[in-house]
């Protein structure tokens, strides 16, 4: 069987909140990377299909802001974390059909 080149590298999956993206997720932690850095910014998923792991850096937001670029944005590597992060922008007025992420 070939070795994975996932273990002990961080690895990033954009999207990883939604239904292909959270299986992705799920199949690179079977190889056990060091840092799963997992960006989404919910307009089409779910915070509830992020893996829990204490590798999975979750990084609410669009790919194309800078803020995440620089990793500047909320981050968090777990799951109650990142839903108070999402939970937040929706307070804050941003919806899933008419807004973006910062």
């Amino acid at each position: 069987m070939k070795e994975s080149g996932f273990r002990g590298n961080n690895v990033l999956v954009v999207g990883g909140a939604g239904f292909v993206g959270s299986a992705l997720c799920r199949r690179v932690l079977r190889d056990e990377p060091a840092r799963l850095t997992v960006v989404d910014n919910l307009l089409s998923a779910e915070i509830d299909n992020v893996p829990e792991h204490p590798a999975v850096d979750f990084r609410f937001g669009s790919i194309t802001s800078e803020r995440v670029l620089n990793g500047t944005c909320s981050t968090s590597p777990r799951r109650r974390s990142a839903t108070a992060a999402a939970k937040s922008a929706s307070v804050s007025g941003m919806t899933s059909r008419n807004s973006s992420p910062p």
